[in-house]
């Protein structure tokens, strides 16, 4: 609502009209491209192993089974003469199916660019967290620190307004391409504003809370954010480790975490399904960190934070729909990651064989391109966070010469 409200006020157009336009497109559309691919590539090709027995006795081969015995040598015989082909069974999916499977594949994009940063940023930022608490500072560098806060709340006044006053310009006597790009230009010199003002705010309760609200402050919060960081980071390092030894050879080298569940499951199985939860559960948390740390340093997306008491509608909507949107990849990751431990389940058989075989998504899962995916991006995210661990307001100069440079390039559009 707030980001539809923005722009020149049209007595025409109502908030109401505009969403149902925009539903209305975006259901016949969805509608219309899960049509035609269902009916199209509705099916998923399942590879088996076919044996070939010749016919014999019911109770050929059957033999009293004592704990520890052999088999004897005639059965290993006749086993081992048993003709074994690999065929390909193809089976048609249901609506539901494949709807999910298409939803997984869409969601697997955004999935593995933000859990992979979020694998990285969210133990960091707790971390660091701790480290970059309030601390109490005297009455005279408080003075001092409020000034520069001020003068910085004055320079983001004035660019705001530079920023309105330049979406609200005439785009008359530019083409249809011009102004689709002036206002991916806007979009993002709007995001850098909103990164710069999300970043004054939180400045601006740090440094009440190091002299006026100090007595207010709770030490134990800072605390209790490095004890969380702590165990996001041996939680984070699991994962990778998993993934190497488990999910990306093609042969496992070990089973990892899937040993750790079913020792759980062998003695008390309620915490095997806890800790499958908790290690499910990070996936999100990460992927919703990793979205939002994506909008702090890149600005090609809109910046939606999160935070007790202060949330917009829109951006808890946001993050809910980044949430829906991973959660069956999600699934599909834990499946192909936790195989082990949840064999001969429901779950295994809908997604580790009717969608990971699906027409034009098999070849995708096989090679575990999203899975690299993952890795590159953490590594990536990795060194760009030891390098600038903290998010840095974009500077307001910068800010100011793009508006003014975009107010040039449009004035000499329409004077042509």
């Amino acid at each position: 609502y707030y980001e539809a409200d923005d722009g020149e006020d049209n007595p025409k157009k109502s908030q109401w009209g505009e969403a149902i336009k925009m539903e209305l497109g975006t259901v016949v559309v969805a509608a219309a491209l899960i049509t035609v691919l269902y009916i199209t590539s509705a099916e998923s090709s399942v590879p088996m192993r076919a044996l070939e027995v010749n016919s014999m006795s019911a109770t050929t081969g059957f033999q009293s089974y004592v704990d520890g015995t052999t088999l004897s040598t005639d059965v290993v015989t006749a086993a081992s003469n048993v003709t074994v082909q690999h065929i390909t069974l193809t089976m048609d999916v249901s609506l539901p199916v494949y709807v999910t499977g298409l939803t997984s594949f869409v969601g697997w994009f955004g999935f593995s660019i933000f859990c992979g940063i979020g694998l990285i940023a969210l133990p960091l930022d707790l971390i660091l967290a701790f480290f970059h608490r309030p601390k109490f500072i005297s009455a005279d560098v408080y003075a001092i620190q409020k000034l520069i806060l001020q003068r910085r709340s004055t320079e983001l006044l004035e660019i705001g307004r530079s920023i309105k006053q330049g979406m609200d310009r005439p785009g008359h006597g530019q083409s249809s391409w011009e102004r689709k790009k002036q206002r991916r230009l806007d979009f993002v010199t709007l995001n850098k504003f909103k990164q710069s003002v999300y970043l004054l705010e939180g400045d601006v309760v740090d440094l009440k809370l190091c002299h006026e609200e100090y007595r207010n402050f709770n030490p134990l919060k800072p605390i209790f954010k490095l004890l969380m960081g702590c165990i996001a980071s041996v939680i984070s390092c699991m994962w990778f480790f998993h993934i190497a030894l488990y999910m990306l050879p093609n042969t496992p080298l070990l089973p990892f975490l899937n040993t750790y569940f079913i020792w759980f499951d062998r003695w008390f199985p309620l915490f095997g399904t806890i800790s499958v939860g908790v290690f499910s559960s990070y996936l999100l948390a990460c992927a919703v960190k990793g979205c939002f740390k994506f909008g702090m340093r890149c600005f090609c997306i809109a910046l939606h934070p999160m935070k007790l008491h202060g949330t917009y509608m829109n951006s808890l909507v946001f993050n809910l729909g980044l949430v829906l949107l991973c959660a069956i990849p999600a699934v599909q990751f834990c499946d192909q990651a936790f195989a082990d431990y949840d064999r001969l389940t429901a779950l295994r058989t809908l997604v580790g064989v009717q969608i990971h075989y699906l027409k034009g998504m098999r070849t995708i899962w096989d090679y575990n391109i999203f899975i690299y995916a993952i890795i590159i991006i953490s590594f990536i995210t990795a060194g760009i966070l030891l390098a600038k661990p903290r998010d840095r307001a974009s500077p307001v100069d910068d800010i100011r010469k793009r508006i003014e440079r975009q107010v040039r390039d449009t004035a000499a559009a329409n004077s042509v």
